[in-house]
């Protein structure tokens, strides 16, 4: 007889909130129930636990509604408690305070490093890193992901520029993107999957082509169920799994064209011409002198933010730049900020990620109509607000 069997789809009263849990919520559950059943070991820290499980749940790009968002929620809350000293010494490399982690450095800072060993190389390294009580294997581990990382990134931005210059030379009535080369690495499909969906506004799904079989992440996009999909075709797939966002499979080499063929039909099905348009939709419209502590913690109070529960967006028009500066490796651009009801007050700091094409647009007509998110930037002890643009465009006010 089983000591415990964790089934979050079984419908049963009280048990809609754990629907969509995501695997790490599934083996804490687990551990929760052999616990209650058979006692709890001397090493075994619930806050160590919960810490991984909000790791796991963000990066895993879970709804984070029901039993995820509760516990992301304490999982943030329990990080800067972590007893074990390899999560701290990762953090210190990437220059993030454990106390301020919050979904948004687990999904850009956290994620992508612990990924990293399995994409690049062993994913025992990120196991290791987590599991280790000695504070200078503990560093020794961090510095290596920290390089692993960064070849990653490269890699990645390499096989991104391939893909994207691939699917520019589709046709335009094609509404679901698959590509398959056998030199993309599987452990950075899905990234590169997510780049084509981001960028093209349609389901992308990306594979590394092997020999006789391939290993493939799909990404989607709103109105449009992915792991449906894939359940549509199942009979052409080894393996899938995954949820309505993103998914994970594998195909034999013989079968990805028929499968490109009727995810195509699937998608042409369900996707109008006006949904394949990336649109991006705010939740309110503000000034400059809204941008304040008092708006960010109301806001906060909505958090743990992602999948299912986006931070808020706003937008605001015919905002004036009264600086732009080029930041980082120059693709990126800092703009100072101010509008009508601020401009006699400092200037809003914003920053606008891989937006340095349009900086010689905005010094010539220093009006803007932007949509971004509002945030607390940290950095060496210096902490203010800062605007991170999501979108922008010359304004016609």
């Amino acid at each position: 007889e089983a000591a415990a069997c964790i089934n979050p789809k079984q419908a049963a009263d009280g048990c809609e909130c754990y629907h969509d849990l995501a695997g790490v919520g599934v083996a804490y559950q687990l551990v929760r129930a052999l616990v209650k059943r058979c006692g709890k070991p001397k090493n075994l820290v619930n806050r160590d636990m919960l810490a991984l499980v909000a790791i796991g749940t963000v990066a895993d790009v879970a709804p984070l509604k029901g039993a995820n968002r509760a516990l992301v929620q304490q999982g943030i809350a329990a990080l800067p408690y972590h007893t074990l000293p390899g999560l701290k010494t990762m953090l210190q490399y990437a220059h993030i305070n454990i106390g301020s982690v919050d979904t948004e450095r687990i999904g850009f800072v956290i994620g992508p490093r612990l990924n990293a060993a399995g994409r690049i190389d062993d994913a025992r390294t990120a196991y290791r890193l987590l599991m280790t009580d000695d504070p200078r294997e503990a560093s020794d581990l961090a510095q290596k992901l920290e390089a692993q990382n960064r070849r990653r990134q490269a890699l990645m931005n390499a096989i991104v520029d391939q893909a994207k210059e691939r699917a520019r030379k589709m046709d335009d009535s094609i509404k679901l993107i698959l590509l398959a080369d056998p030199n993309w690495p599987s452990g950075v499909v899905g990234l590169v999957a997510g780049r084509l969906a981001e960028e093209f506004g349609r389901p992308a799904l990306a594979l590394e082509q092997g020999d006789t079989e391939s290993r493939g992440s799909a990404r989607s996009v709103p109105h449009f169920d992915i792991v449906g999909a894939l359940s549509q075709v199942k009979d052409l797939l080894v393996r899938f799994g995954g949820h309505e966002a993103a998914a994970g499979f594998t195909v034999k080499n013989e079968n990805i064209a028929e499968l490109n063929r009727r995810l195509c039909e699937i998608a042409d099905k369900h996707l109008q011409e006006d949904q394949l348009q990336p649109t991006v939709h705010a939740d309110a419209e503000i000034t400059m002198s809204d941008v304040t502590d008092n708006t960010l913690d109301s806001v906060n109070r909505l958090a743990p933010f992602g999948a299912g529960n986006p931070s808020p967006l706003f937008m605001a028009k015919g905002v004036r730049v009264m600086d732009v500066r080029h930041v980082g490796e120059t693709a990126h651009i800092k703009l100072m900020l101010a509008d009508h009801t601020n401009i006699s007050r400092s200037p809003v700091e914003a920053i606008a990620f891989r937006f340095s094409h349009l900086a010689e647009a905005i010094k010539r007509q220093p009006r803007v109509d932007l949509l971004f998110y509002i945030e607390r930037r940290e950095w060496k002890g210096d902490v203010h607000l800062q605007l991170r643009i999501r979108d922008l465009r010359l304004s016609s006010h």
